[in-house]
């Protein structure tokens, strides 16, 4: 046999085995989407209390009034998520309130799972390592608690905020910011990411015209509302209602307020000094990371991003449970670009998974006393705060020929 045919069949030898593999693959993600749907199919009959008293009577207004719902005074969630709401009820009119809520959230889930598969392919190839990150979103109990069973819509924030920080690695700060603005303009607590979005314009990575898009988008989201005869003043009172309605220091967040007594008269003086250090923090933490020597690579972004977005919820007051979702998401692909802390994400799953207890069966079942979720929260956070490549920046980046611009400065 010749030299040449020999590599003919070499050749042709390799191409069915990617085959047979990518075949492999494929029927592999049907049976963990499969299974991942399933699971969720099975939860979709619990009513929270959220759905009880305030989701299924939006829900309900939603469907009987159609557009004309829009101006009427009924609810204080941003816009955008009554707009997925109402375009449920126009899709499927007949469907049942708690089926209607739910599916926004659950295809949030599945945008999660992609974008969590991509931000970890951008670190590896191997196909392997990308499914189980895919896997692990989906199968993941906060996950699936969250969307299937609570009806709660924070796997949309989330999606909004790894589109964001997936830009950012591909070196697109204009679909970076356009992304943020969509997740403020959903939900105010994507503000936990200005702090990085900040050292990422101190270094010169962002420009400022990149941040227009964020008050443009902000403006464009409450218009419906405003035109259906809300009026513009009481559209837009909804943004800061969302982040001003609650007054408690922590509503059921393993953050560091569950150390504190929780005596009615210090709620208001622990509040404001908790306003302040958490600012104080945020600052430090831009300084930091601003004035650190050498570029910002792929792992430094990471790092940093998963760093903000679980540090803020802990040393911010008023804050519930679900609000380390996004960071908890973000805390998986740290373990794939940081395999030696590789249970990360198990531990801080495990942290919000208890976390929920309390609110969903009204106290009847809480394993782990909150004060213990918070310990273990702290740990988490001190974890990634304490990696090199979370507060630093690297000294020797695999720089782009020709970086110069902003879309350019983020090396892999």
């Amino acid at each position: 046999m010749t030299g040449a045919r020999r590599s003919t069949l070499s050749s042709r030898s390799a191409m069915n085995s990617l085959r047979a593999n990518r075949w492999l693959m494929a029927l592999l993600y049907a049976l963990a989407t499969g299974l991942a749907l399933g699971m969720r199919a099975a939860l979709l009959e619990f009513r929270s209390g959220d759905f009880v008293f305030v989701l299924n009577d939006w829900y309900r207004r939603l469907q009987y009034d159609g557009l004309a719902a829009l101006g009427r005074d009924f609810y204080d969630y941003n816009p955008p998520y009554i707009y997925l709401l109402l375009v449920v009820t126009r899709l499927f009119p007949g469907l049942p309130g708690l089926l209607g809520v739910k599916i926004p959230s659950i295809l949030g889930d599945f945008i999660c799972a992609i974008l969590v598969q991509r931000l970890v392919a951008l670190r590896t190839h191997d196909a392997k390592l990308r499914f189980l990150a895919y896997v692990f979103v989906l199968l993941s109990p906060p996950v699936v608690l969250n969307s299937a069973f609570w009806g709660q819509c924070d796997s949309l924030l989330a999606a909004a905020l790894l589109a964001c920080v997936l830009a950012l690695l591909r070196r697109r700060p204009w679909m970076a910011t356009v992304f943020f603005a969509a997740g403020l303009a959903f939900k105010p607590q994507a503000a936990f990411f200005l702090p990085l979005l900040g050292v990422l314009w101190l270094r010169g990575h962002l420009s400022w015209k990149h941040f227009l898009p964020i008050p443009l988008l902000l403006a464009s989201a409450v218009l419906p509302v405003a035109l259906a005869g809300r009026g513009l003043r009481s559209a837009l009172g909804i943004y800061p209602r969302g982040i001003t309605q609650y007054a408690m220091l922590t509503l059921n967040a393993p953050s560091l307020y569950a150390w504190l007594p929780a005596r009615s008269d210090l709620q208001p003086l622990f509040h404001v000094a908790g306003l302040f250090f958490a600012g104080s923090v945020a600052l430090l933490f831009v300084l930091v990371l601003s004035s650190a020597h050498g570029e910002l690579r792929r792992k430094q972004i990471i790092a940093a991003s998963t760093l903000c977005l679980l540090g803020m919820p802990f040393v911010l007051p008023a804050m519930h449970e679900r609000y380390f979702y996004v960071g908890n998401m973000l805390a998986i692909v740290y373990a794939f670009y940081f395999r030696k802390q590789f249970y990360l994400p198990w531990v801080a799953a495990l942290v919000e998974f208890f976390a929920y207890m309390p609110y969903l069966f009204q106290g009847e079942w809480s394993p782990v006393p909150l004060p213990l979720l918070a310990l273990a929260n702290l740990i988490v956070v001190t974890i990634v705060a304490r990696h090199p490549d979370a507060l630093t920046a690297s000294d020797h980046p695999q720089r782009i020929r020709g970086a110069g611009s902003p879309e350019e400065r983020i090396s892999r």
